[in-house]
């Protein structure tokens, strides 16, 4: 029989397509040992797949259809993009902060791109969309050369839709912030977006 903690780390499979042990421990709020067995008996039940890139680097997981059917979530078996995995281990590690807490406000929902997707009428934007009191947080991370014409459309799509209050843009180059500073200064919305630097 499945446990509490067993649940928690199948919530956060279903939600992201790959993640690793570090992030589960912060999720259960445990060390890696602790950690480790969850996922081991989640692997030996078949609910979650491990694999490695290398013979000698850190695991990484993915849940299976197992997995998805028994927390009741309808979403497909993702697909692990070895290319994006850097992105998306990144963008995990943001869905985390603001499940702990870490926007300094309650927080009421925290969904991710994977789940956007999956509900129609939903806002295809953010990496991230936080629910607050006060509305909506959405949460982006840009890394490389972002598409700038596609941020515009989706800032402007913030501004227009009363339900977002802020939008959260990290970003890893110095270069990237001063463009998205720029784009959001021209938009009228400085009072909306928040640039954060994160350093991977």
């Amino acid at each position: 029989m499945l446990g509490e903690h067993d649940r928690q780390v199948l919530d956060l499979a279903s939600a992201w397509s790959v993640f690793v042990a570090d992030q589960v421990g912060v999720l259960l709020g445990c060390d890696q040992d602790t950690a480790e067995p969850v996922l081991d008996g989640l692997v030996d039940w078949g609910l979650l797949l491990r694999a490695r890139l290398l013979p000698a680097g850190q695991p990484f997981y993915r849940v299976t259809s197992e997995g998805l059917a028994e927390v009741g979530s309808s979403l497909p078996v993702p697909v692990v993009d070895l290319v994006g995995l850097r992105g998306e281990l990144a963008v995990v590690w943001l869905w985390l902060m603001a499940r702990i807490g870490r926007l300094g406000e309650p927080v009421v929902s925290v969904s991710s791109r994977r789940e956007l997707a999956a509900r129609p009428g939903m806002v295809q934007g953010p990496d991230v969309l936080v629910a607050t009191d006060r509305g909506w947080v959405a949460v982006h991370l840009l890394l490389g050369i972002p598409d700038l014409a596609l941020l515009r459309r989706v800032l402007m799509s913030y501004g227009s839709d009363p339900r977002f209050v802020e939008a959260i843009v990290h970003v890893e180059r110095q270069s990237t912030g001063a463009a998205v500073k720029e784009l959001v200064q021209g938009l009228g919305l400085a009072s909306m977006v928040r640039l954060q630097s994160v350093i991977l």
